[in-house]
């Protein structure tokens, strides 16, 4: 790997760590009942437990050299990035060449900003009702049982080039830049955590769409966007590995879908609600750029404005029933953005990739590929929340008691 190169992959982790940033602004100022420095506090508490948890054995359980049956690596074959690391001259600065990408510190730290991110939708969108104990609890055992399986499923596992699932389907399942382990997860747990604890009044944070925004909210959703654009960018760029020709040209994709997601939503929005705002526009966006790490490397530009334009008419039309027939809250507004996006992006990909979507001579297999992946990281996302949301609320209890939260208030 050329010195290019490692630059290029420098320049993304800084540009992917934006998108942490923007995610926490862009959903906080979102709901008015948040307490800012409860959320801030609970972000940063994440990113510091995720970044421990990663190190000591995430990347180990996740990428780790000896797969166990599909799901998982060992966690201590790679413990505290043993083996990934040497000195040179008296300090840490030097690792094999074979180390520089994915398996290397510079892949093993992009990795780690890919976990942030997905953290931080999750915590962002739970509400500032969860005590400091449980979510810190909540979010070792979720990075652990969760994330770092379905990170192996996808890159080593299951569904890798080498997996069984895809030796029986004939060929793997395509993310670009990890819609499936960052997103599509996140997404899940969120949806199911909100269900199942609903009679703890989860996420009662009501948005309401006819009161006008402060210039301080719009302000925030301004510098949110761009900084989630910059972010996104980052994480496009990163995926490819390399400064090359993909990576130029997943930037341009990128751009293409995130805006004609924009038209897309804020299009509807006028049409059904003579109505927008910033913050409809940010969301178009938003749901632009999460489509795009499922497949802005397999889709031409005529078909990136297509279902970029799609995309923000689907996701814009899911959030309102979501609203409307479960829950007016940021956290219902997330599943409808996310984890629609992710999925719209996912099958795209499976019908337009080159020489293998369905829709250009391809075939059925690639197309069957996303199917079953998307619904594998969804069930396993699923059932691991729910045990792990009721495992947590049964031992320490998810909310603080409101006497306590309001003499603190």
């Amino acid at each position: 790997m050329n010195t290019l190169n490692v630059a290029w992959l420098l320049i993304s982790i800084c540009l992917a760590f934006l998108s942490i940033f923007a995610t926490m602004l862009f959903y906080i100022s979102s709901r008015e009942d948040y307490k800012l420095h409860k959320m801030i506090s609970l972000s940063l508490i994440s990113m510091g437990v995720t970044s421990v948890v990663w190190v000591l054995w995430g990347w180990s359980l996740s990428n780790g050299p000896t797969d166990i049956a599909g799901i998982i690596s060992n966690p201590f074959e790679e413990f505290l990035l043993n083996g990934k690391v040497f000195a040179n001259d008296t300090i840490f600065t030097s690792v094999p060449a074979s180390f520089q990408t994915t398996g290397g510190v510079l892949g093993i730290t992009f990795q780690m900003i890919l976990l942030m991110l997905s953290v931080t939708i999750v915590v962002c969108c739970l509400g500032n009702r969860q005590k400091f104990s449980s979510w810190v609890f909540f979010c070792i055992l979720w990075i652990t049982l969760c994330y770092c399986p379905i990170t192996h499923i996808i890159t080593s596992g299951l569904l890798s080039n080498d997996g069984a699932i895809t030796h029986l389907l004939g060929t793997p399942f395509y993310d670009f830049a990890g819609a499936g382990k960052v997103q599509l997860t996140a997404s899940s747990a969120v949806a199911v955590i909100l269900i199942l604890l609903r009679r703890k009044e989860f996420g009662k944070d009501v948005i309401d769409d006819a009161k006008e925004p402060t210039q301080k909210d719009q302000l925030c959703a301004l510098v949110s966007i761009f900084a989630l654009i910059a972010g996104y960018f980052g994480i496009n760029m990163g995926a490819t590995l390399n400064a090359d020709s993909n990576a130029g040209y997943g930037l341009i994709i990128t751009i293409l879908i995130s805006f004609s997601s924009m038209i897309g939503w804020v299009g509807i929005q006028q049409f059904l609600l003579k109505r927008i705002s910033i913050f409809s526009i940010a969301h178009g966006i938003l749901c632009g750029l999460v489509l795009s790490t499922a497949c802005a490397g397999v889709v031409s530009p005529a078909q990136a404005l297509i279902v970029g334009l799609l995309n923000g008419i689907v996701c814009n039309y899911i959030v309102r029933i979501v609203r409307r027939k479960l829950s007016h809250t940021v956290g219902w507004d997330v599943v409808g953005i996310h984890f629609s996006s992710s999925i719209i992006g996912l099958l795209a990909a499976g019908l337009l990739q080159p020489e293998r979507g369905l829709l250009v001579g391809g075939g059925v297999n690639q197309i069957l590929a996303q199917i079953v992946g998307i619904a594998f990281i969804v069930i396993f996302a699923c059932v691991v929340s729910a045990f792990l949301s009721l495992f947590v609320d049964s031992v320490l209890g998810w909310q603080e008691r409101l006497a306590h939260r309001e003499n603190r208030n």
